[in-house]
């Protein structure tokens, strides 16, 4: 006999929509598995959690008029910069610690076994910690791009740590942190000397293929399709 043992599992989001998404197949593959999964978003992204056949624990956003100054300073700095700047002060800085709250009173009141978090959706990454909860990410960019984070949001989240009664601890916990992946090895390459976890490579597949050609493809181009997109905003 198989005994299946269900889980507590809170997945928690930024707003933006390439954060969110990645995590919803995770999400409805635990559930098929008989799991109790809810999500933590701000409240922006209600509609989308709802949809998805999900419950949806709101926690706040600093809004968008808080943050326009920090996303003006974006305009005219180098890559770089501006990679510092968002990682640091709007993820890891104001937005983390404006969600913090919220996500340890729902951690408190929810009592997830496990909280998966998106990339830089860093309250919940300190609130599971201080509650002794066991949590994990879902890359939303490929991992050779996150390789840049843990320098970046050492300090800020130190800071936030502090505040919450953890000691800091110089991004040690995002170096320890598991990962799940849907990006492909061969077009991902983790460096040799990364002091990050090594992604657990999936793919979800909720729908059957296709081969059927798209109505928008060239007519008998043999070339392989690829899907380029931007992301969003946070």
């Amino acid at each position: 006999m198989v005994v299946v043992v269900s889980m507590r599992v809170l997945f928690s989001s930024t707003r933006g929509a390439g954060h969110l998404q990645p995590l919803l197949p995770f999400a409805r593959a635990l559930v098929a598995r008989r799991h109790v999964v809810a999500v933590a978003a701000p409240e922006e992204v209600s509609k989308t959690v709802r949809d998805a056949g999900l419950p949806h624990l709101p926690f706040d956003h600093p809004g968008d008029d808080s943050l326009a100054p920090i996303w003006a300073r974006l305009r005219g700095a180098s890559e770089a910069e501006m990679m510092t700047i968002a990682a640091s002060e709007i993820f890891a800085g104001v937005s983390a610690k404006t969600a913090l709250p919220k996500l340890q009173a729902t951690i408190r009141e929810w009592r997830p076994d496990l909280v998966v978090r998106d990339s830089v959706e860093y309250g919940a990454l300190v609130a599971a910690e201080v509650a002794g909860v066991r949590y994990a990410r879902v890359a939303v960019h490929s991992m050779s791009f996150e390789e840049v984070f843990p320098p970046l949001v050492g300090a800020p989240l130190d800071v936030l740590r502090t505040a919450a009664g953890l000691p800091p601890d110089d991004g040690a916990s995002l170096r320890a942190e598991a990962v799940f992946s849907s990006f492909p090895a061969s077009l991902d390459r983790v460096p040799d000397e990364s002091r990050m976890q090594r992604p657990l490579r999936v793919r979800a597949v909720e729908a059957a293929t296709s081969s059927a050609p798209a109505a928008w493809a060239p007519a008998e181009d043999p070339r392989p399709l690829v899907y380029i997109t931007f992301g969003t905003g946070p």
